[in-house]
């Protein structure tokens, strides 16, 4: 996927903390750590607190030593409501995928402190071209008339360029330790899956899932996964990440605005691009099926 692309590709082991001291050049520019395991399995929660919390620490102490200019950190706007709480306060959320992306902030925060340049982004649901495996199967399901979960509740989608051009504003502009929350259009669950059935021509969900049987199913898969140990689709832990309550004040919105430069496309320039890319790439075919 990045052919052609004018970049070096290192290798490293970011749990080794000497392995990402050996492939860290000295005084490099900025990194990006946009990487995170984002399972919602507890069978895979040893290995995601490595990959999430782990992996953050010895980055950002290679960016220590190594000075680097910049840190620029993705984590999560499901971090957000935790946002007073305290480490050891932390280590009592739920969510696996939300309390070790938590902890990898204070891990930044940390690192900070000792005077590391480092800046915190936040996004929400992100879609976009190159979705090859996440909300690109919403689109999937919905144009070959599969069995689709419709989650209740509201929540923030961002188109993925405008959150890439986030990024690079967060190098050039974004103030040292702020946490900046991406939330673009806010819209229900059921209503990006009418328009995105409405921009392929398909059948639109009839219906919400009742948020009983969502969490009849999510359980179901969960016990049914501990049995087989292979990963379900659906967890209450997903369930619980996809509908927040999250009463994001306006100033928040303001500072990513302000600071960031943040425009964010409307939602029908968000599917109508994943739809684009995803027949340019095959994963749909050009007509819905009869």
């Amino acid at each position: 996927r990045l052919k052609g692309v004018n970049i070096k590709l290192v290798e490293a082991d970011l749990h080794d903390f000497d392995s990402v001291l050996n492939a860290v050049p000295e005084g490099i520019d900025a990194i990006y750590h946009a990487a995170g395991n984002v399972s919602h399995w507890p069978l895979e929660a040893e290995i995601q607190y490595k990959d999430n919390v782990i992996a953050t620490r010895n980055l950002v102490k290679v960016a220590e030593i190594k000075k680097v200019k910049r840190f620029i950190f993705t984590s999560t706007g499901a971090t957000y409501i935790h946002s007073n709480k305290s480490p050891e306060e932390a280590k009592s959320i739920s969510c696996d995928y939300i309390r070790t992306k938590l902890l990898a902030e204070f891990e930044i925060r940390t690192a900070i402190a000792r005077g590391v340049d480092a800046v915190i982004i936040r996004p929400c649901i992100i879609m976009g071209r190159y979705d090859f495996s996440n909300y690109s199967q919403i689109f999937q399901r919905l144009f070959y008339g599969k069995f689709l979960v419709v989650l209740p509740g509201s929540i923030w989608f961002n188109h993925a360029k405008d959150v890439a051009r986030a990024h690079i504003k967060a190098f050039e502009k974004g103030k040292t330790g702020e946490a900046y929350f991406l939330g673009g259009n806010k819209t229900d669950w059921f209503d990006v899956y009418c328009r995105a059935a409405k921009i392929m021509k398909v059948k639109p969900p009839a219906f919400k899932t009742p948020l009983c049987i969502l969490n009849l199913i999510g359980y179901s898969m969960l016990i049914v996964s501990y049995l087989t140990r292979i990963k379900p689709s659906l967890t209450p832990q997903l369930i619980n990440l996809l509908l927040p309550v999250i009463n994001v004040p306006e100033h928040e919105f303001q500072k990513t605005q302000n600071d960031l430069e943040y425009r964010p496309a409307k939602l029908e320039e968000i599917l109508s691009d994943c739809f684009h890319w995803m027949q340019e790439e095959g994963m749909i075919k050009t007509q819905p099926p009869q």
